[in-house]
């Protein structure tokens, strides 16, 4: 499904036509707390620290955008083979509800949340 909705962002198809339904820029989140997003960004530091998984991608994680995974998650995540701490340095998509919580954060519940494009 990831691929079709590529394809069909990348022809502006359907809703992906619509900017409500853009790929927002982790710099940009601040505008849009407590929306549906789909954000996309390089992670500068992705850690685990006592369970809990944070995808930092900027300096200052009470401000700039983070993903996080909570513990009781963490299994679901292990079992799709997706290590968080890898993605330091990486292009992530992450799609879920922007919220405000030391600045803006999606909580990641599953997988299928976090999409590594590539380069």
């Amino acid at each position: 499904m990831l691929t079709l909705e590529r394809a069909a962002q990348v022809a502006g198809r359907g809703i992906w036509a619509h900017l409500f339904y853009a790929v927002r820029p982790a710099h940009e989140t601040s505008r849009f707390i407590d929306n549906f997003q789909i954000i996309e960004g390089r992670v500068v530091r992705a850690s685990v620290i006592k369970g809990l998984a944070c995808m930092n991608f900027g300096d200052d994680w009470r401000e700039d955008f983070t993903v996080t995974v909570a513990p009781r998650d963490m299994s679901l995540l292990r079992e799709a083979r997706l290590d968080i701490e890898a993605l330091s340095g990486q292009r992530v998509r992450v799609r879920g509800w922007l919220n405000d919580f030391n600045g803006p954060q999606i909580e990641a519940t599953h997988p299928e949340q976090i999409e590594v494009p590539g380069p």
